[in-house]
């Protein structure tokens, strides 16, 4: 505001705070707008965690100036800077944004994100994208990664901070539109057939009707700048990338130029992670984008490549890693279960009295009848549970599964010493024989781990976090996409119908 004009300019946008929006981070980013929900599609997962792809891919990292320090703090994302009619072009709009960096909002913690769009060929939208471009990067913003979004961070010695604009990642271009277009009208029109009318048998037809016609047109690139091969990829359609395959499209395989910059095999790639992450229950990875993966890959060279059938069999669940056991239990869930299990269960004793049994950290997930009527015997036998899930988790032999499922869990008790012991496989009997179940020690462990992973407090995590030479058991595992998904493990152990937290009803 201006003592003679009043309100001069006016900056609009969302703080975000994702300590408070975790475990509904897509939802409520949606909900809101959608600038924000493209800004938490483009770079975060559904837990509010920076895409891998955004700061490790030697393509999409860009610059590689942002890594995962945009997986802490709170985010601002700028709308826009309005500034009153009479006192454009006159340097309010820099006076504005320079007080909102340097106000309180802003603080060491914080990361500010700006979209000027994408930057047409000419007209009036082209010159508010250039002055609002170069408005942003006169105050240290810079392109995050290859995103149409430009970033800033307070800390002078990011490395962000160390690039002269002249020297940022570029402009991104639309193709032409409207009368330009019609150069690409045979693809256009493919793409819109492809998208809304035909299934796989007459898009195989459309396939070799267009290289009859034209064996260019296989190749050529639409309005959008898709090939159709892009457009195949994205639809997850096998017999289509098998038929451009056979018809020798070897050029469009990594072929990225156009706004999103991705290949056909990453674009198919993000349409299986995207429609995996849309859905508010479980559900796997569509088996038809794999297949198209694996053509993909296959057609690139990939090396050390297996067969189709395994390939989709490790990926299925959502493994990035490539070592989640049965496809999706990762090696960092498996060490998170474990090492919960084994450090708060194993010196539990049975509770002496209700002011015990108040604190015990296993009876409230237990049914609330159980909980009127547990014995010594009962509890051990309760217990005893704990110790066959750590030893489970625990297992290395390679021809036995480390994976506590109900069954490898009653198998574990049929196992002779140490674990367990005669007599604890005696108590675990009884409790099995007095309507326990297997399933409620495994809802403890799962609830009480996820309580202290970043979908909770913190802790375990914050363990890990001074990343010292010693103790680097958890932090030298492979990171996966299946590391946090805990609905996914809830579901695999059969523990979807049980409330987190205990207390559960029967």
């Amino acid at each position: 505001s201006h003592p003679a004009y009043g309100e001069i300019a006016k900056l609009s946008g969302w703080f975000i705070i994702r300590d408070c929006i975790w475990r509904e981070f897509f939802h409520v980013m949606n909900s809101k707008s959608e600038d924000l929900h493209r800004l938490s599609v483009t770079f975060f997962d559904r837990f509010g965690n920076i895409r891998p792809g955004i700061v490790h891919d030697n393509y999409h990292k860009g610059l590689g100036t942002w890594g995962e320090e945009l997986n802490d703090g709170r985010l601002v994302h700028i709308k826009d800077i309005k500034v009153k009619d009479e006192l454009k072009h006159t340097g309010v709009d820099s006076l504005c944004l320079d007080s909102f960096l340097k106000s309180v909002h802003v603080d060491a913690q914080t990361f500010v994100f700006f979209s000027p769009g994408k930057r047409l060929p000419e007209g009036p939208l082209k010159e508010l994208y250039d002055r609002q471009t170069e408005l942003f990067r006169k105050f240290h913003f810079r392109r995050v990664g290859r995103t149409m979004y430009l970033g800033y961070c307070p800390n002078k010695e990011h490395p962000s901070r160390q690039v002269a604009a002249a020297d940022d990642i570029g402009d991104f271009h639309t193709r032409p539109e409207g009368a330009e277009a019609q150069t690409t009208h045979c693809t256009s029109w493919v793409r819109d057939e492809w998208r809304e009318n035909l299934d796989e048998a007459g898009m195989n037809v459309c396939i070799h009707a267009t290289h009859a016609m034209a064996p260019t047109l296989v190749h050529e690139q639409d309005d959008l700048g898709y090939t159709p091969l892009h457009i195949a990829a994205s639809l997850g359609n096998v017999r289509a990338v098998q038929d451009l395959i056979a018809l020798g499209v070897e050029e469009d395989l990594a072929k990225r130029d156009y706004g999103d910059g991705r290949t056909p095999l990453e674009v198919c790639m993000k349409q299986a992670c995207d429609s995996k992450e849309k859905q508010e229950t479980y559900v796997e990875l569509d088996t038809d984008y794999l297949r198209v993966q694996w053509l993909l890959q296959q057609a690139m060279g990939y090396p050390g490549l297996e067969n189709e059938v395994l390939y989709v069999r490790k990926r299925k669940f959502g493994c990035t890693c490539e070592q989640c056991e049965d496809g999706w239990l990762s090696p960092r869930m498996r060490f998170r279960l474990y090492s919960y299990d084994l450090t708060s269960f194993s010196f539990i004793q049975f509770p002496c009295g209700p002011e015990d049994a108040r604190f015990d950290l296993i009876l409230p997930y237990l049914p609330v009848p159980l909980q009127q009527y547990v014995t010594k015997s009962f509890y051990n036998g309760y217990r005893t549970l704990f110790k066959a899930i750590s030893a489970t988790l625990s297992n290395t032999q390679p021809e036995i599964s480390s994976i506590p499922t109900r069954q490898n869990l009653l198998d574990q008790l049929n196992l002779s010493a140490p674990v367990p012991s005669g007599l604890d496989i005696l108590s675990a009997n009884h409790y099995l024989e007095k309507q326990g179940k297997v399933e409620y020690a495994l809802n403890c462990v799962l609830s009480c781990a996820t309580d202290q992973s970043p979908l909770g407090d913190y802790t375990f995590d914050g363990m890990w976090d001074n990343d010292e030479d010693e103790d680097r058991d958890y932090l030298d595992l492979p990171k996966c996409a299946n590391d946090l998904n805990i609905r996914q493990v809830s579901v695999k152990l059969g523990l979807a119908s049980l409330p987190r937290g205990g207390s559960c009803e029967i």
